[in-house]
This record gives C-alpha cells, sequence and structure tokens, in this order.
C-alpha cells in the first residue's frame, strides 16, 4: 500500500520522487537559514525586552512582534522579495536563488484549431 511512489508530473512528464530529491536540498537550506533567523532575531528581542523592561525599546519590540506575528506569512514573503528589489540592498545581503517551475504546456484553449470559446 505504502511503496514510496508518488506518480508521474503532468507538467514536466518526470517522475516526482526525482523532482522532489532535486529541490530537497534547497528546501532544506532554506528551512535551516529561516531557523536560525528566527532564533537569533527571537532571542535578542527577548533580551531587549527584558533588559529594558517598560523602555521605549521594550514597546517598540513588543508592538513589532506583535504585528510581525498578525501578518500571514506569504504577505512577509512577497515583502520580503519586493521591497529590497525596488529600493535596493547590498550584494553581499542576496541569497542565491534556485526556482524549479514546470514550463507551462499548451492547454486545451491554446491548441490549434480551437477558440476555447463555447
Amino acid at each position: 500500500m505504502l511503496t514510496g511512489d508518488l506518480g508521474e508530473s503532468y507538467a514536466s512528464r518526470r517522475s516526482v520522487t526525482s523532482i522532489l530529491a532535486d529541490t530537497a536540498v534547497a528546501s532544506a537550506r532554506l528551512a535551516l537559514w529561516a531557523v536560525a533567523m528566527e532564533v537569533l532575531i527571537g532571542i535578542s528581542a527577548g533580551v531587549l525586552s527584558a533588559v529594558r523592561r517598560y523602555s521605549f525599546g521594550d514597546a517598540l519590540t513588543t508592538v513589532s512582534t506583535a504585528a510581525i506575528s498578525a501578518v500571514p506569512v506569504f504577505v512577509l514573503g512577497y515583502l520580503f522579495g519586493i521591497v529590497p528589489e525596488r529600493f535596493g540592498y547590498p550584494d553581499w545581503l542576496r541569497l542565491p536563488v534556485q526556482a524549479s517551475a514546470p514550463t507551462p504546456g499548451p492547454s486545451s484553449c491554446c491548441r490549434q484549431g480551437t477558440s476555447g470559446a463555447t
């Protein structure tokens, strides 16, 4: 019943298991960097709030972490991707990007001889 065979991709006509294996290293690397950043920022904010209790820094940390926690992850991801691109940032800060997206194939509305309208 559980064979590990996830079938074949409709878009690329490759085994889904091989596609997942190709991108697993990049996904694990991204996850590790995300956890490392969360730990670094979280502990720093917690120490700041504990040391400077009831100060402006404590209030700012509390409000900013609550606001960031309330924003959905996909919105933060978009903002972190688009804002630096619009306003620029140093090259040393850029992380290498690896994308694996399927190439679009012809759909039923774009085949020759059909208009797509009913």
